[in-house]
């Protein structure tokens, strides 16, 4: 069950990421960090997922005030 888990955020993080790659469209990247950080937490490496997660709230915080300046 976790590994049919794993695979599908897997799979989902790569779609986004691919998708990302060929549409110059880089508002996806912080979603990738995002599940790139559930998969770490599924593996049990939390300091993995938490500086995921802070690259992800970071590269929100700096699409959004580029997107409102």
């Amino acid at each position: 069950m976790l590994k049919n888990i794993r695979i599908i955020i897997a799979t989902i993080a790569l779609i986004l990421a691919l998708f990302s790659l060929f549409s110059n469209f880089s508002m996806l990247l912080p979603f990738v960090f995002i599940l790139f950080g559930i998969d770490e937490i599924k593996e049990r490496q939390k300091a993995k997922a938490f500086v995921y997660f802070l690259g992800s709230a970071f590269i929100l915080y700096v699409g959004v005030s580029s997107l409102l300046s």
